[in-house]
């Protein structure tokens, strides 16, 4: 009996102790846990990452263009760090899709919908008609109906432009320039280009040839800058909305875009 007793005893105490020892991982897994999580590090907010589309005139390089002298002052005022590659619309795109940088710049409201911030408009991007001299240049889509219509790959248009079917888009040429080149040839009626760049390449390379009518733009796009939709990417918007803000009370924001043409 008495041997019986010691053995429930020893029951016990094993099945205390296992317990007690549970408990115990318990608690170290916990504590773990804890102090992983406050060593885990916080994102690094202080770095614009851009990838950057190139275009005449906004995006020349990474050290040129209306839109990097924008950003550079923006991220100045706003104490961030700026890192800049400049890549093929494409290019600029895929990269800030896959994560590889957290500003895409710029973003028009005819490009690819993208779970992204975005910041507020930095441009209204007018496209216009322009026509070999002697030509009425279009007022508008409808009157290019049976014309031969250029684009420039490096842009994105409206698909209600660009899905019209009674308007031949046969190509499109890889620059302003070779737009304009080809609408002087004779192998196309109109070209539609943007604005600024559109005038800096007729005024290179056909300044008495190509006119267009700078009271009618055939689109208008909003144009913005991107940032990934994460936590950082909100702090990064925040940032540089209040830039931006900013730079257009103190004078900065008119004399980055003082060159644009006036409808601009």
């Amino acid at each position: 009996m008495l041997l019986l007793d010691k053995t429930k005893k020893i029951g016990v105490n094993m099945l205390a102790l296992r317990r007690i020892f549970k408990f115990l991982c318990l608690g170290f897994s916990l504590t773990s846990l804890a102090i992983t999580a406050a060593a885990k590090p916080t994102p690094n907010c202080d770095t614009l990452n851009i990838a950057a589309a190139r275009i005449p005139h906004y995006i020349e390089d990474e050290n040129t263009g209306i839109f990097i002298n924008l950003v550079s002052v923006a991220a100045k005022y706003a104490g961030l760090k700026l890192e800049i590659t400049v890549l093929p619309k494409k290019r600029a795109l895929q990269q800030f899709v896959r994560g590889q940088a957290n500003t895409l710049l710029p973003h028009s409201s005819a490009g690819e919908n993208l779970n992204a911030y975005k910041s507020d408009a930095i441009l209204v991007k007018r496209d216009f008609a322009f026509v070999r001299r002697g030509n009425l240049p279009p007022k508008s889509v409808e009157e290019m109906k049976g014309m031969r219509v250029g684009l420039t790959s490096q842009y994105a248009y409206p698909k209600w432009l660009t899905e019209r079917t009674d308007i031949d888009f046969t190509s499109q040429a890889e620059s302003d320039q070779m737009n304009i080149r080809m609408l002087v040839a004779g192998r196309y009626d109109v070209a539609i280009i943007e604005q600024k760049s559109g005038s800096e390449a007729v005024s290179k390379i056909a300044r008495d040839q190509i006119v267009y009518d700078p009271r009618y733009p055939i689109s208008e796009l909003n144009v913005w800058v991107l940032f990934q939709k994460d936590e950082c990417g909100a702090m990064l918007k925040q940032k540089i909305d209040t830039a931006m803000r900013k730079m257009k009370t103190d004078g900065s924001w008119e004399s980055i875009f003082q060159d644009l043409p006036e409808s601009s």
